[in-house]
């Protein structure tokens, strides 16, 4: 059948292609052209979205429900970008950069039900509320308002494998939970593809090796499918952590920019004024100038000049809007995110805390109690010394406000010598500017201190809790609860780094016990040479083996019992080396030219695209003694030469993109429907000859 298959569209497409995938789910099929840029494009090719990342693109994969597309990079980088628009949603280096990720794989498990076998009837410290229904809204009081969300019945995992050979197993938000490193690895050897099973018991890896042979290594990872509840729940807290830290150092870089664009426009103020009272020659600091005026409301020429003439009414009220402002927009911060931002961070910590002490936990992750109390009482200090600063900002801006009043006032009587010019202007501003000049804050700003650090400032020391209680104390006693009394509070993004380095120490730790428990389970070589470019894995749902497609001269399709072989090797240990089985009945293609990419169509298909004089694209049955099975091979000339192929499992299509910068969709489900219906008609005509054959 060498007109199998419909084909339903043709396109040219700008450049060639280096990778395809097709959703899951959905229409949609992701292509990676040669100058890097990442198209999406729907059934009727209908171009959604045009991106391009920064490290090239060397993997792609789908989600489960098609709503994320799954991107490795050559850095070792893995992104997760929304289907909708193409907006990268995260991004994590889960590999060594010297290495490129070569496979990228979504896998979804179901998690365990934990609802209890009966109902919790102890007594709580308060009673339920009662609902009183709505008007017009009768029956809905019984309905609780407010409750916990309902826990999902399924968790995400993502795996990442690197040409070197090293392997990371993640959650949907990319927390490592097992990280597999090659420590040593033969001379031309290099990793070619990866697959989690299903049931997350077992995972291989397959890699080529030098002398042109694929070898396949099943490695046991029952620790994720026996844990995979526990495991959920540290992975969504360890994501919720870093998400946290990262919003308060994303606030902390905006108000870095916020207060240095003030502090800027405030020092050129001064400078200016020094430089007004040098040609004037006038020695007296800038301090001890504005506290004359103050004093007995003497103005001296170069201060007259300055206000009236080089920088005037209009620069005064810009500078006062600039600092007001930015008071504004840096209290609005800390207030509004930063605070309630490490408030969740300390409660986050205090359920991690309290999770680390249990025995199961302990048993399976290994949490460092100690640290992450330590990194708890670290957040809440941290959150105290957040509020003395906002205070302390606001009451410096409140100053400023009476400061700036002061000096306009001043600048407009500038030529008035009566002695009751100022006699309007209230007495306790004239205390708090008197404060804000003799107290050495029009040139020392704690609040710049706090969120401008010098360069290559570290939070190496950081106060602890007595210190903190006994400076508070202090100053509030003395100075009847003056905060800018205050000891001054270390820097906060130096401060923020130390945090997030304790907190990657803290869950360090559960990825190298989990990956201590990781087992080697055999390994697995082809019995002959192949040309592994394009080499499939898959898992057979329907048995408990992986499906091996190497593509060469002639396709060679294998398959390997899971875990069959070495056992459970220790390490150090050396596993023995088992040659793949060919699968039984297999009636893979025969070509006329070289097999250029492959892939599994389901559990009991294999497509795959030749060269040579007749390129063609064919769909062979791996178990043509099966009931789903078709009985042929089914092939379809193409007239070009292919280069790639993507099979859409859901939509039952393929998309074979040519040398010559075309894609080619063909529908493999129509020829599917004819045979089947072919097949009923065959078997209702042999029915009825043998029921003549019975007459």
């Amino acid at each position: 059948m060498c007109s199998a298959f419909t084909p339903l569209l043709e396109r040219q497409l700008p450049c060639s292609v280096r990778h395809a995938a097709w959703c899951t789910t959905m229409d949609l099929l992701a292509l990676v052209l040669e100058d890097n840029r990442l198209l999406l494009h729907r059934l009727n090719w209908q171009r959604l979205w045009v991106t391009t990342q920064d490290p090239q693109i060397s993997a792609l994969a789908w989600s489960q429900d098609g709503r994320e597309l799954l991107v490795g990079g050559e850095d070792g980088s893995v992104t997760l970008l929304a289907a909708e628009d193409g907006a990268v949603m995260q991004r994590a280096r889960l590999l060594p950069a010297p290495h490129a990720v070569v496979a990228v794989q979504w896998v979804e498990a179901p998690l365990p039900d934990t609802t209890p076998l009966f109902p919790d009837r102890v007594r709580r410290f308060f009673p339920p509320q009662k609902h009183s229904p709505a008007l017009g809204l009768a029956g809905m009081g019984s309905r609780p308002a407010i409750g916990w969300p309902a826990e999902p019945a399924s968790v995400s995992l993502l795996l990442a494998l690197s040409a070197s050979g090293d392997l990371v197993i993640s959650t949907s938000t990319l927390q490592p939970l097992i990280q597999l490193t090659q420590t040593s690895q033969p001379a031309g050897d290099a990793a070619i593809t990866a697959s989690l099973s299903p049931d997350l018991a077992h995972c291989a890896v397959m890699c080529r090796s030098g002398d042109g042979g694929v070898t396949m290594t099943i490695r046991g990872t029952a620790c994720l499918s026996e844990n995979l509840a526990m495991l959920h729940r540290f992975g969504t807290m360890s994501a919720l952590s870093r998400q946290l830290l990262g919003a308060c150092m994303t606030a902390a870089g905006t108000m870095h920019q916020e207060w240095q664009t003030q502090a800027t426009e405030w020092k050129a103020f001064a400078a200016g004024l020094r430089q007004t009272l040098d040609k004037f020659g006038d020695s007296t600091s800038v301090v001890c100038t504005l506290e004359r005026v103050l004093r007995d409301g003497t103005i001296s020429d170069g201060l007259q000049q300055y206000l009236s003439v080089d920088f005037g009414e209009t620069g005064l009220k810009k500078l006062s809007r600039a600092v007001d402002g930015a008071v504004l927009s840096t209290h609005a911060l800390m207030l509004d995110n930063v605070a309630p931002t490490l408030e969740q961070l300390a409660f986050l910590m205090g359920e991690l805390r309290g999770a680390s002490q249990l025995p199961a936990w302990k048993a399976v992750l290994s949490l460092d109690t100690v640290a992450v109390t330590r990194l708890e009482e670290q957040v809440l200090l941290l959150c105290l010394h957040v509020d003395t600063e906002r205070r302390r900002l606001l009451s410096r801006g409140e100053t400023l406000r009476m400061f700036f009043a002061w000096l306009l006032t001043v600048m407009r009587r500038v030529h008035q010598t009566s002695p009751d010019a100022m006699a309007w202007f209230p007495e306790s501003h004239l205390k708090a500017v008197t404060r804000f000049l003799m107290g050495k804050a029009f040139d020392q700003d704690p609040t710049a201190d706090f969120l401008l650090p010098k360069e290559g400032a570290e939070a190496s020391h950081m106060p602890n809790w007595a210190d903190f209680v006994l400076e508070q104390a202090r100053a509030w006693s003395a100075q009847g609860q003056d905060v800018q009394a205050c000891a001054a509070s270390p820097p906060l993004q130096p401060w923020l780094i130390q945090l997030q380095g304790r907190l990657d120490r803290i869950l360090e730790a559960p990825v190298r016990t989990l990956s201590q428990q990781v087992t080697l389970q055999g390994h697995h070589r082809a019995s002959t040479p192949v040309d592994p470019g394009s080499a499939s894995l898959c898992y057979l749902a329907a048995t408990d083996r992986w499906a091996v497609a190497l593509p060469s001269a002639t396709l060679h399709v294998s398959t390997v019992v899971r875990g069959q072989g070495a056992g459970e090797a220790g390490p150090g240990k050396d596993a023995s080396v088992q040659d793949m089985e060919p699968v039984r009945g297999c009636k893979p293609p025969t070509p006329d030219g070289p097999v250029l990419d492959c892939t599994f169509f389901g559990d009991s298909l294999l497509a795959c695209i030749s060269g040579g004089p007749a390129p063609a694209l064919s769909l062979a049955p791996l178990f043509p003694d099966g009931p789903e099975a078709p009985q042929e091979t089914r092939t379809r000339h193409l007239g070009c030469l292919p280069k790639r192929l993507a099979v859409s499992h859901s939509r039952k299509l393929a998309c074979v993109l040519t040398s010559d910068q075309r894609a080619l969709l063909f529908d493999l489900a129509a020829d599917e429907e004819e045979g089947e219906e072919e097949r009923e008609e065959e078997g209702e005509e042999e029915r009825e000859e043998e029921g003549e054959e019975e007459r």
